[in-house]
């Protein structure tokens, strides 16, 4: 199942994520998404290298993330083409809403 998520940035407006929704509870809201291999050299190249967070040459094949309904903060959780875990990203952000259906 397929969810949408709007996730406003102060000065860049709303970006509309369409993940795999995994998980869904009073708590939380975790998805799963596959991430082409096309998206994630671009992804790799333009951040992830840059910033040391993920070695070069290694792409990024999925992206878990943990939404809360209650924190300030929210969880992304790289996994490379093979499965394996490569890190995690975690952002201040307000507590998740759905609204019409989306978040």
């Amino acid at each position: 199942m397929e969810i949408i998520i709007n996730f406003y940035r102060p000065g860049k407006g709303i970006t509309r994520y369409i993940d795999g929704l995994a998980q869904e509870t009073q708590d939380f809201l975790k998805t799963r998404t596959e991430i082409s291999q096309e998206f994630s050299q671009a992804w790799c190249e333009q951040v992830w290298w840059q910033n040391g967070s993920v070695p070069k040459g290694v792409l990024i094949g999925s992206v878990q993330k943990h939404l809360f309904f209650e924190e300030w903060f929210s969880v992304m959780e790289l996994i490379d083409t093979q499965g394996k875990h490569l890190g995690y990203y975690v952002d201040i952000d307000t507590p998740l809403e759905k609204k019409d259906g989306e978040y």
